[in-house]
């Protein structure tokens, strides 16, 4: 049996509450599917549909590297839209380049290969929050997302957040979105 997996690192709840402040203050809201409050993550690597019997390699993946990573720190930077170099889909909360985090995603997804387990990527690793996603039957108010979303949206109180664990993830999809199951967390080093 395949699954649907990905390794994300856990929000905290602090910082989610003022990640789901943004979504109450929308003005276009039937231009927008707001992210369940529970579903907030920053991606290391999506794995896609995975067979049942890899999944005790990827916990051994997940468990060597944190034993070796220290906790470290990522500061918010600004709300906007997404992708930052194609036609907008989603709106993020931009978190801001760290080198602690690109090493995580990077060594996470070097082991994934040595194991065929994900595929290279191919560009570098945005740490990111998915906020919301933009209907696709109402792009043509982009400009106007754009502008709300410039102007409206911000996190006031939390700006950083310590990161200290990432979390092995099953995504199964329904006609109400994603329910993402954690199946594994990895605590890193002190």
């Amino acid at each position: 049996m395949k699954h649907r997996l990905f390794l994300a690192i856990p929000i905290p709840a602090n910082f989610r509450q003022e990640v789901l402040k943004v979504s109450k203050v929308s003005e276009v809201s039937e231009a927008i599917r707001w992210v369940p409050y529970e579903n907030y993550h920053i991606t290391i690597s999506f794995l896609g549909h995975v067979e049942e019997e890899k999944i005790p390699t990827i916990a051994q993946i997940g468990d060597e590297i944190a034993k070796r990573t220290p906790p470290f720190t990522l500061e918010f930077d600004k709300i906007t839209l997404a992708p930052l170099r194609k036609s907008p889909r989603m709106i993020w909360a931009l978190l801001q380049k760290n080198d602690a985090f690109t090493n995580l995603v990077r060594e996470v997804e070097e082991s994934l290969i040595k194991n065929n387990l994900s595929p290279k990527r191919t560009h570098s690793p945005t740490p990111h929050i998915t906020l919301a996603r933009l209907n696709k039957s109402i792009k043509y108010k982009v400009s106007s997302i754009k502008e709300f979303s410039l102007h409206s949206l911000y996190l006031p109180l939390y700006t950083n957040i310590l990161i200290s664990s990432f979390t092995l993830y099953e995504s199964k999809l329904s006609p109400k979105g994603s329910l993402y199951i954690p199946l594994q967390h990895f605590h890193f080093h002190n």
